[in-house]
């Protein structure tokens, strides 16, 4: 075990120097992490916004790579643990529908327990996923302080990973009060001086006002809305506000449908 750590502190000083030493050093952490809860598989994965699965890394028994890593992750044991943002554990998966996952289908294989752990802030799109098809007689549910700072390392390798194309960003601009001789294509028109907010969602767009006037009216009523747009644009942030300000009962679940095949179309729905 002391051979394995000086390994991981050395892949650790290295990182900087080339991708290949960052990989490395992510597949050692993911396979020390898996063999601390005796699973067979285990996967780093991220929920994008713009939908599927993002597998940073993948480890399988031997440790070695896991085919088609996306198609082994179960959307719903995924889905679940990010949305209540804790360790996440479920057994006898291979009894229960809901946990079938692509692979599974093609190959007929069932795992029997699935772990995931959702990563702190900024990541908590994030988790690392472990899986075995062979029962598991005990185990803890809480973490011991080797397994949380393995979680922790993997966060801030994944930092690492998204600090140089924050750093390529231009500090945000405030926008500038409308001017009378602005043409009818300057963007400067569409705005407003004074921000219109609607919970944490804010914006300077005069466009927008008007709709944010509407939703806060719609808000208060049980009436459906639907709200369409490109990724980033904020409509799960608006769409959390109506939920909060409607008062409904409930959780506010959010399903990425990019990542729901036609099989698991009806189980998730």
């Amino acid at each position: 075990m002391a051979d394995e750590f000086v390994e991981i502190l050395t892949l650790l000083s290295r990182q900087g120097e080339h991708r290949r030493y960052r990989t490395q050093l992510l597949s050692k952490l993911l396979d020390r992490f898996k063999s601390s809860f005796s699973g067979e598989r285990a996967f780093l994965v991220s929920v994008p916004d713009s939908g599927g699965y993002h597998v940073w890394c993948s480890q399988g028994a031997g440790g070695v790579q896991v085919p088609d890593a996306a198609k082994c992750l179960s959307h719903h044991a995924l889905m679940s643990a990010l949305d209540s943002a804790k360790p996440t554990f479920f057994d006898d998966t291979h009894q229960d529908r809901r946990f079938r996952t692509a692979g599974e289908g093609e190959s007929g294989n069932r795992v029997r327990w699935i772990r995931v752990f959702p990563l702190r802030e900024p990541f908590s799109s994030a988790a690392v996923y472990v899986d075995s098809r062979f029962a598991q007689e005990d185990y803890e549910e809480t973490l011991e302080a080797e397994q949380s700072g393995m979680l922790e390392l993997l966060r801030l390798i994944l930092m690492e990973e998204e600090i140089p194309a924050l750093q390529s960003l231009k500090p945000r601009e405030v926008v500038q009060p409308v001017v009378s001789n602005a043409s009818s294509d300057d963007p400067v028109k569409h705005s407003t001086t004074e921000p219109m907010e609607f919970g944490s969602f804010v914006t300077r767009s005069t466009k927008l006002v008007s709709d944010l006037e509407e939703l806060k009216k719609v808000a208060s009523t049980d009436i459906s809305v639907l709200m369409s747009g490109e990724s980033g644009t904020g409509k799960e942030l608006l769409a959390r506000m109506i939920h909060k300000v409607s008062g409904r009962k409930g959780s506010f679940v959010t399903l990425h449908c990019g990542t729901v095949n036609e099989a698991l179309a009806e189980v998730e729905l």
